[in-house]
């Protein structure tokens, strides 16, 4: 396996990880796809409806070295990142401006909730072995 496909493999194996947490922890429908663009997108998000509507957005580091880098931007915080999402020019975040527009029309008590998954693999011969997983929360600045 070469590096790019191994950095691409680590990132599937974190985005599956996503999806047994947030069924684990009741977060939703996942709505991934409203939020995803080729580059600067979200990397999961879940919809719950009951009792009261909450968008869990998710930023998901998956190391074998237990760095994990998060651009400028996402260091600064869930809630700011997807701000600039939300005002940002660029049109490759149309469509996560529409989506939540629309989610906001629907739902307009919905409330916000971010988090970010960092996990620990280690690789083995044949697959990715979880060495340690954190959930934190992504609501304000990362300090690393």
């Amino acid at each position: 396996m070469n590096a790019r496909d191994f950095t691409q493999e680590q990132g599937n194996f974190g985005e599956e990880l996503i999806g047994i947490i947030a069924q684990k922890n009741n977060l939703g429908e996942d709505v991934s796809h409203l939020f995803q663009t080729v580059k600067g997108g979200i990397d999961a998000a879940f919809l719950a409806t009951d009792p009261a509507p909450r968008l869990t957005i998710v930023e998901s580091k998956t190391s074998c070295w237990g760095t994990y880098p998060y651009s400028h931007l996402k260091k600064q915080g869930g809630s700011i990142y997807f701000r600039h999402l939300l005002e940002s020019l660029d049109y490759r975040h149309r469509d996560i401006q529409l989506h939540f527009q629309k989610l906001i029309g629907t739902y307009p008590e919905l409330t916000l909730h971010f988090i970010r998954v960092e996990t620990l693999i280690e690789l083995t011969e044949d697959r990715f072995v979880v060495e340690d997983l954190k959930v934190k929360s992504w609501k304000d600045s990362i300090s690393n």
